[in-house]
């Protein structure tokens, strides 16, 4: 069985926070709380953006060296 490693795990938990974290927005809900915890929801969403992006930049590269250019499918 193919097992996801913790930090990917952590990833996916924090989307899920994030999107609960913009509710208090959407209800109308005022207060420095909330606009705090959305910008924390906003900095590590960019934070994920930025490690899936490498990671698939790796991967790419690792599937580029396995292909040769002369090879037909």
């Amino acid at each position: 069985m193919n097992e996801r490693p913790l930090w990917v795990l952590l990833e996916d938990a924090f989307l899920i926070v994030s999107i609960a974290a913009l509710w208090p927005g959407i209800l109308g809900w005022e207060g420095t709380i909330w606009t705090v915890v959305q910008v924390a929801a906003l900095a590590g969403l960019v934070w994920i953006l930025v490690r899936r992006v490498r990671r698939y930049q790796v991967r790419g590269e690792a599937g580029k060296e396995g292909f040769k250019s002369d090879e037909r499918l």
